[in-house]
């Protein structure tokens, strides 16, 4: 299940995803699933300065009468502090509900998310909250492995154990 909120032209699904480079990154879509704006506006040099779950806000141009309506939903919180990048100024806001950070989805009852470490290949163990259908292999469906390296925390290898995973 996504977010969802209401816009003067109708309803519009909230999916987070990440930016090559993990920063977060919040999408956009029509309830027929397709593609109608990205709300987040990635700045790789400024990344620095955000906290978890949070992103810089593109609230120019076209995105005005959507940006508007996504903080007045209540599912996101302008923190107050700014970016200046290039001739425009990037608010600083906040996801303010908890989503599972795989499949960017809400959990359901009873689907809580957990505290993980994800394997993530080369960059190594990142934490991450995921929710419990993110702990099956996308591709094959199979359960995930899972090891205890710290306490309160468990790794997920991305890849299974199915043949050619």
């Amino acid at each position: 299940m996504r977010a969802r909120f209401n816009t003067p032209d109708g309803v519009v699904r909230v999916v987070i995803t990440k930016y090559p480079d993990s920063n977060l990154a919040v999408k956009l879509e029509n309830t027929e699933h397709e593609p109608l704006a990205t709300l987040s506006v990635n700045i790789p040099d400024q990344a620095h300065t955000l906290w978890p779950g949070e992103f810089f806000a593109k609230v120019w141009m076209e995105n005005i009468p959507l940006a508007y309506a996504a903080l007045a939903s209540g599912l996101f919180e302008d923190t107050g502090r700014r970016i200046h990048t290039g001739f425009v100024i990037a608010p600083v806001w906040k996801v303010a509900y908890e989503w599972c950070e795989l499949c960017g989805t809400l959990p359901l009852p009873g689907n809580l998310l957990s505290e993980a470490l994800v394997s993530m290949g080369p960059r190594g163990l990142v934490p991450m909250r995921v929710c419990q259908s993110c702990q099956l292999c996308r591709e094959c469906g199979t359960r995930i492995r899972w090891d205890d390296p710290t306490p309160g925390a468990h790794a997920i290898n991305i890849a299974c154990e199915h043949p050619g995973g």
